[in-house]
């Protein structure tokens, strides 16, 4: 049954997802996350450099961690008010025309 279950994974999606492997490294990521959002806190970390990398590498990980989530499907709705709807293409290029004109 389980190779059965792979085979159509491939065959239906072109891949076939490890879930509980990937949710033992996204959980793992999130845990090293926290820990350098910790470490970037600390008074023995004083200079503004040292505290910029931190921040690109916490931002850069939970950024990461969402791709990796959206393209598993995996993502979850995000709580609070539904998104607007999204301008037609040419209303879009209209207004970014309008904003900056060297775009046309």
């Amino acid at each position: 049954m389980w190779a059965t279950q792979r085979l159509w994974d491939y065959l239906v999606n072109g891949y076939a997802l490890n879930q509980q492997r990937f949710q033992q490294n996204a959980a793992e990521l999130e845990q090293a996350l926290e820990l350098i959002r910790k470490a970037a806190q600390s008074p023995e970390l004083r200079t503004v450099e040292g505290r910029g990398l931190v921040e690109i590498i916490s931002r850069y990980t939970q950024t990461f961690l969402w791709l990796q989530k959206y393209d598993e499907g995996l993502l979850d709705d995000p709580e609070g008010h539904p998104g607007g709807d999204l301008p037609a293409p040419d209303v879009a290029m209209r207004a970014l025309e309008e904003l900056n004109p060297s775009v046309a």
